[in-house]
Parts: C-alpha cells; structure tokens; sequence
C-alpha cells in the first residue's frame, strides 16, 4: 500500500483515473493541507481510456496557484478553492519553484492539446499557451548581470471573414495581456487563460481568437529595448497544444 511517505520519495501515487509523482515536499509555506497538491504527470501505465479530464487539469493547476497563495477572481475559483490568506493578484507574481512551474507549464500543454475551454457567465475562456523564451548566452548574461527582465505581450485578435488571398482582417480587438518575467525564469513560463467578452468572440467569423507573442527587456533600467525576438503567431488554440520556443538575442547581435 502506498503512503505519503512514498509520495515524498517520488514514487507513484494513486490507482485511479490519476497516477501523479509528487515533486515537491511540505514546507513553511506549504502545510499539510496542501501536501496533495502534484505534479501533473501522468504515468505511461495508465490506459488511454483513463486520460485526465479537463476539470481535473483545471483542478490541479489551480491547486497549485492555491497553495502558493493566489487570489482567485473567477466565481467558480473562488468556491472552489476560497481566498482565505492569499496574497497574490497576479499569477507572475507567485514564488513558484521551478519544479511547480515546470508542473504547471505541463498541465497548460495538455489543456491546449485537448482543447479545454471553460465558459463562463460573462464570456468565454480559452486555453492558456506555454512559452519557452530561448535567451542567448550574451542576453542572459545582460539581463542577469544589470537586474533586466523580459517583457511579455500577447495580443489577442479574430478575424470577421474569411481571408481574401493572403491577406487576414484582423479587425476584431480582444484585449493585450502583457507581464515582466525575470531572464533566469523566461525559460518556462505560462500566458495566462485569456478570457473574452462574448459580444466581441460572436463577431470573429470562426470562433478561433488568434494571437502574437512579442518579447522585449523591460526597460526597467535600460531606457531602450535590448532584445531581438522571435514573434510566434496563430490562433491560440494551436499555440496552445505544445511549448511555443521564441529564440530572443541581443539586438545587433550575430547568430
């Protein structure tokens, strides 16, 4: 019979629809209580016909969030888990360690690859997107050594008709998530769920909100732009299924 003790230890725990290993262990900022929270790692054992359902990914995830003290905003998040003692608004803002980022990034890529969507009372939400930024040897250095970190934007759009030729309208605005990640953590990091007003998703001709992911430094400390980035772009349900790698080096810098 397995334990606790087991799950520590990194074996498997669990014999139902669910095999996780667990990846990280009980500390000051995580009782007890939340000691179930796992890695969403689902054992080669386990048959197709037990595959994770989307609220379970959702369950987990959240979890996660929870127990590193996220205050939720959405109805269904708060009476799921409750706010009592969070302290963070801002997803980007939680001491995730790099294993439950890691976990986290894993689940975001198996809600983008089953398509899990939730719909909710004032629109409609679609699958978060792992990113991967891939900074230069000489980027990282810059950023690292001057305290720089990267900027994020993802700006989310649809089209109102189909494309005449090459040519896409991109004429529906459904909002800008932008957020700061340091350059020592750019390599795994997650763009949050989006949720839009179904008023603008019901003009987008095909329901698929597209996306473009841009990065910058900061310009925190430096006034300009130190960064050269990849610019990944599509809809953002095929984002989502898989890490989108953006190779970012220094401007002016040779490949």
């Amino acid at each position: 019979m397995e334990t606790l003790g087991d799950c520590a230890r990194g074996r498997p725990y669990g014999t139902g629809v669910f095999r996780f290993r667990i990846l990280f262990r009980r500390s000051p900022l995580r009782p007890a209580s939340v000691l179930s929270v796992l890695a969403f790692v689902a054992l080669p054992a386990v048959a197709a016909a037990q595959t994770p359902s989307c609220e379970q990914a959702w369950q987990e995830r959240n979890a996660i969030y929870k127990a590193a003290g996220y205050c939720f905003k959405t109805p269904k998040a708060v009476a799921a888990f409750g706010n009592a003692g969070c302290k963070y608004d801002e997803i980007r803002d939680l001491p995730l360690s790099d294993r439950e980022r890691e976990t986290v990034a894993e689940i975001v890529k198996f809600e983008g690859r089953n398509h899990c969507t939730a719909t909710l009372a004032n629109g409609e939400t679609f699958p978060a997107i792992s990113l991967r930024i891939e900074l230069s040897a000489a980027a990282l250095k810059k950023l690292v050594e001057n305290g720089e970190m990267v900027n994020v934007e993802a700006t989310y759009y649809g089209n109102s008709r189909r494309a005449d030729g090459d040519q896409t309208p991109g004429d529906v605005p459904l909002g800008i998530h932008a957020f700061d990640v340091s350059a020592e953590a750019a390599n795994v990091t997650t763009i949050p769920a989006p949720t839009f007003d179904r008023r603008l998703t019901d003009k987008v001709f095909d329901r698929t909100p597209r996306v473009t992911i841009r990065a910058r430094s900061s310009r925190k400390v430096f006034i300009y732009n130190l960064l050269e980035c990849g610019m990944p772009q599509d809809s953002v349900v095929e984002l989502a299924k898989e890490t989108v790698a953006m190779p970012c080096k220094l401007i002016g810098e040779r490949s």
